[in-house]
């Protein structure tokens, strides 16, 4: 695995950043590129996959995450019932899919 994060700079201010992973094995790649940037002429979400079956996707203007994240920590929260009150990190907790 492979990870950079570099600023985004402009007129001498950050405006954001840009974060690349890299994760292979002996018979994929997988590449993920995130620009975060409060100056994007085109502001959007892209996906690209390169296989067998090419999918190029973009998503004009972009999906906001963020009610999809308050969405997940809810949820998350309802799974812990069983569990005493303390701090946990998000690795303590227990995983439950479905």
């Amino acid at each position: 695995m492979g990870e950079t994060i570099e600023p985004l700079i402009s007129g001498g201010t950050v405006t954001g950043l840009h974060q690349r992973v890299t994760l292979t094995s002996p018979d994929h790649r997988l590449d993920l590129d995130l620009v975060l940037d409060r100056e994007l002429a085109d502001p959007g979400d892209r996906i690209t996959v390169d296989g067998t079956a090419p999918l190029d996707l973009h998503l004009a203007g972009g999906y906001d995450g963020t009610g999809g994240a308050v969405a997940e920590i809810v949820t998350a929260l309802g799974h812990c019932t069983e569990l005493a009150p303390s701090f946990y990190r998000p690795a303590d907790l227990p995983l439950r899919f479905g």
